[in-house]
């Protein structure tokens, strides 16, 4: 069993590093710029690219220069989903431009992504279990929801960010919290007691 699980691991590694060998320095410099993505230091964005003479597209962190691929983004490009992202997607970095916060409504339970800058790109961290925390303050059981999201809506400094967790239940009511997520420079994201 241990043996499989590594070999598992190894395959993901293997797989992931193709990808990301498949995105070439000129399809950097083509990629198109995401709409609001630019960092507010305007050293990094988000680009949307083609892999190496491929339709296979993705959304990727890259420097402003266009010279780097600097990790994978959690946002469905225009060219697959054809809905604009002003209609499904928000972006908010924080105000030192160290970690940023994205969001697709496209998934029928959406959640929040967030993602810290470091010396060799953009990072995905783990985040809490937002609706969880949510159905406890909303007294819901899980299984009795239709749909959720979880809309970043502002930074509060550079390591706490405000999440909307919203949700649909079977019978039409609409549930809406708030979530505070303190997201430091290093180590894990933590939910605020606040």
């Amino acid at each position: 069993m241990k043996t499989r699980f590594i070999i598992l691991m190894l395959l993901a590694l293997w797989s992931s590093w193709l990808a990301g060998e498949s995105v070439t320095p000129a399809d950097i410099q083509a990629g198109k710029l995401v709409p609001g993505s630019t960092s507010p230091d305007k050293k990094h964005c988000l680009l949307e690219v083609f892999h190496d003479g491929t339709t296979q597209n993705s959304v990727i962190f890259s420097n402003a220069d266009r010279t780097a691929n600097l990790g994978w983004a959690s946002l469905a490009t225009v060219w697959s989903t054809d809905i604009p992202y002003s209609k499904r997607a928000v972006i908010i970095w924080s105000p030192d431009s160290t970690s940023v916060a994205l969001h697709d409504s496209l998934n029928k339970h959406s959640v929040v992504a967030i993602y810290r800058r470091s010396d060799v790109g953009f990072a995905s961290l783990e985040t809490p279990d937002l609706l969880a925390e949510a159905c406890r303050r909303w007294s819901a059981d899980r299984a009795d929801l239709v749909s959720s999201g979880q809309r970043p809506l502002q930074w509060d400094g550079n390591d706490k960010i405000a999440v909307e967790v919203s949700a649909k239940r079977k019978s039409g009511k609409k549930l809406t919290t708030r979530v505070h997520l303190i997201v430091p420079k290093e180590g894990p994201i933590k939910a605020s007691t606040e």
